[in-house]
């Protein structure tokens, strides 16, 4: 099911056709995976190739920001031990880098499903950017899966951003 308000493809969301969309960081490979789905029947595994950072992102930038608008970035996390994880996305103008966005360590349970995610606000002449996933691995091939992928409006904005404007009249 697709996420209302999210800027990323369904397929970028969901991973139910490919990974296409995604590409690997340092100490970490991917794959798409049945063995864990929060939503559909297919997640994104990202596995440990040491202990450290493992990340992923996505592997097309994402168009048309505002400058002015906040935006939701998150994903789902079904680690295999306790870890800390993050989202993080890359800021771009056009052409080139301008900063990192970074949200705040969250604590994700064993075997459980946790929400990672943090609001995120464009710097000024953004037009680009880039959603991180990043896990702190306890050890090397540890496979961790991650599902619903988000970089969009927070669901209150995406509804008014949908919605059709309502005038009301009233004669006195």
């Amino acid at each position: 099911m697709a996420l209302t308000g999210n800027l990323l493809t369904y397929n970028d969301e969901s991973v139910e056709t490919d990974i296409t969309g995604w590409a690997a960081g340092g100490n970490t490979t991917i794959a798409q995976s049945t063995t864990q789905a929060r939503d559909g029947t297919h997640s994104l595994r990202l596995t440990s190739t040491a202990s450290g950072t493992i990340s992923a992102n996505t592997a097309n930038r994402i168009t048309g920001l505002s400058v002015s608008a906040q935006y939701t970035a998150s994903y789902w996390l079904y680690p295999p031990v306790q870890v800390t994880a993050h989202i993080e996305v890359d800021w771009y103008t056009a052409t080139t880098y301008i900063s990192t966005g970074v949200g705040a360590d969250t604590t994700a349970p064993a075997s459980v499903w946790t929400q990672i995610g943090a609001p995120m606000t464009p710097v000024a002449t953004t037009q680009q950017c880039i959603p991180i996933i990043v896990i702190t691995a306890t050890a090397g091939s540890q496979l961790y899966y991650c599902d619903e992928m988000f970089f969009g409006y927070p669901p209150e904005q995406a509804l008014l951003n949908r919605a059709p404007a309502i005038v009301r009249s009233h004669v006195w």
